[in-house]
């Protein structure tokens, strides 16, 4: 009887032993999760936004030339000056691409039409007085071989340009643009004592972004 007494208390030791054991195991399994799921979460936030910019042009952008006293042997028109002037909240890149509104087809030139529709003539746009924030700067065409041509193209993206050729940044532009308009009808028309109602549009697409 005391032989199968001391058995028992034996096994009831390894048992309680083993309980011990594996209670030790999980205790510190649950420890080694809990240290691997803690943590911390890092956010990256923030908005791009356009900057709020305001053009100004010395006549609104209307040229008017008013009425012309012609001759026959007349085609070049009188020039005409305005101060364009874009200032903008926040520093920026700016660029600029004039779209012929008017009916002709040319690579150069911007339409002159009648009143009919009929093409009259045409005008260049010229640049000149580049400026951001009053330091002087010059204007690139893009595509282009020269960076230093002054003379607006249609549909052709024009920037703002430093010396060196890079984009510049600023947030108050400045540009002169002068129209060169000029007649190209026949002289039997100009010699008609008919006035020749000529007119263009073009527009403007600015572009602001970082």
């Amino acid at each position: 009887m005391e032989k199968q007494l001391y058995k028992k208390d034996k096994t009831t030791k390894l048992q309680t032993f083993c309980r011990i054991g594996i209670g030790g195991l999980i205790i510190l399994t649950t420890n080694a999760l809990q240290m691997a799921n803690a943590g911390t979460e890092l956010k990256v936030t923030g908005e791009l936004t356009k900057p709020g910019c305001q053009i100004e042009a010395t006549k609104q952008g209307v040229y008017e030339l008013g009425k012309l006293e012609r001759v026959a042997s007349m085609r070049a028109l009188p020039s005409m000056t305005q101060t364009w002037k874009i200032s903008c909240e926040s520093e920026t890149y700016l660029s600029m691409t004039p779209l012929d509104n008017r009916h002709g087809i040319s690579t150069t030139d911007f339409m002159l039409n009648d009143s009919y529709g009929n093409v009259v003539g045409s005008y260049q746009m010229r640049v000149g007085n580049i400026r951001v924030d009053q330091n002087t700067k010059m204007m690139g065409l893009i595509g282009q071989q020269s960076k230093s041509s002054n003379i607006l193209q249609p549909s052709t993206r024009t920037d703002w340009l430093s010396a060196d050729g890079a984009r510049q940044a600023g947030s108050t532009f400045t540009v002169d643009i002068t129209i060169l308009p000029q007649i190209s009808v026949p002289e039997s028309v100009m010699a008609n004592a008919e006035p020749i109602v000529f007119n263009g549009a073009t527009t403007l697409n600015f572009m602001f972004g970082l």
